[in-house]
């Protein structure tokens, strides 16, 4: 990936957006909260398929499909049943206590589920998502819509028990214990989710006949980023994979992506001045950064990107809640001083810059995006 490339991709928040926060913030209360309306070119479809591995006693992996669609005007609520947001309500209080918990699991966005919406008549690019422990891909629908708008199509691969509480398609919740390396379920789901999606594609989705299948990519937070890097492991048709926030632990450790890789990770405020070298020899976390450039060194090139004053959470929805609508032993473990919009903003420009420039072909000014935010930092490892 070279410096001083001519392109730069990043996201703006229109009046628009900002009347739509606005008017989220007034309606937490309520126990009501809204997204921003998607900012890019294209509204966004979200539709959920349920695929069943037969070859794992008929293991169900619920996913969620995110593409360019018309402009939605009505916000429509992301959690999609009575049923699931009933039960979903106390594991979301236990994380996020009772005000944070009812406003996210309450929580609409301005999808369309109208499959005939699809509004991009292209070949469109393909992301595969996977979640943190003890979340789901709901949690990160800002991220998922962000990426939709621009144009790819998403598939946020839901994976039970490190998700805490999903709804199976006859309307029960999945249930089933597993002992196993939690990063190695959280792959084999991922790529079973792609082998169905290639295979079937139409047929589960009429927007899945119009994907590039020469261009597609794997994306994750926390141990679905990692999972994520070890899923692009397998074969050589993954042209990117992003890792938000992941340590490569356990069998993600043995990782090697056939891509181009991005780490786009948080960093300790009084590490952020260190060069890599010497966030290798720290005696608390050396060994992350470690792996981080081994991983990335088996790459076909490796970017770290860090976020000052960005914590592990800043990546989910919760984020965009106001202070006071979150505990502070919360805020102040899993939310960074940065304000949450803006970090999410950066988070998805970041993320967008490098998926336009591996699977579209448009370089991206890494430069100039350093010098345009304060409060963000590139390192190439690759």
């Amino acid at each position: 990936m070279k410096k001083g490339s001519i392109l730069f991709f990043i996201l703006i928040l229109g009046g628009t957006c900002q009347t739509v926060l606005a008017k989220s913030i007034a309606d937490t209360a309520t126990g009501t909260f809204v997204l921003p309306a998607p900012s890019g070119k294209y509204g966004v479809g979200r539709s959920l398929v349920y695929l069943q591995d037969a070859s794992r006693s008929r293991r169900e992996v619920p996913v969620f499909i995110y593409y360019p669609a018309d402009q939605s005007n009505v916000a429509n609520l992301i959690v999609p049943t009575d049923a699931w947001r009933k039960a979903y309500l106390p594991v979301l209080t236990r994380k996020l206590g009772a005000i944070a918990a009812t406003a996210i699991v309450n929580s609409r966005a301005f999808f369309t589920n109208d499959a005939a919406a699809i509004s991009v008549k292209e070949k469109s690019p393909l992301i595969l998502f996977s979640h943190g422990m003890g979340w789901s891909t709901l949690e990160y629908s800002f991220v998922l819509q962000e990426l939709a708008s621009a144009g790819y199509v998403v598939a946020a691969v839901n994976s039970y028990p490190v998700a805490p509480l999903l709804q199976a398609e006859d309307g029960s919740f999945i249930k089933g214990e597993y002992t196993g390396d939690k990063y190695y379920l959280l792959t084999q789901d991922l790529t079973f989710a792609l082998k169905e999606i290639m295979q079937q594609k139409g047929k589960l989705h009429p927007v899945l006949d119009r994907i590039d299948t020469d261009k597609t990519a794997m994306a994750g937070h926390s141990m679905g980023g990692a999972a994520a890097l070890l899923a692009a492991s397998f074969g050589t048709g993954f042209a990117a994979s992003v890792n938000f926030d992941g340590d490569l632990m356990e069998a993600s450790n043995k990782a090697a992506p056939t891509g181009a890789v991005l780490f786009l990770n948080q960093l300790p405020a009084e590490m952020k001045d260190k060069s890599f070298a010497d966030l290798q020899t720290d005696s608390r976390v050396g060994w992350r950064y470690k792996q981080m450039a081994k991983t990335a060194g088996l790459s076909t090139s490796g970017l770290y990107i860090s976020i000052q004053g960005m914590y592990h959470s800043n990546f989910q929805d919760y984020a965009l809640l106001p202070e006071n609508r979150i505990p502070e032993n919360i805020r102040k473990t899993r939310l960074g001083p940065i304000n949450g919009e803006k970090c999410l903003r950066l988070i998805t420009a970041t993320t967008l810059a490098f998926f336009n420039e591996t699977l579209r072909g448009q370089k991206a000014d890494w430069n100039q995006l350093s010098q345009q935010h304060a409060e963000w930092r590139l390192i190439t490892l690759h």
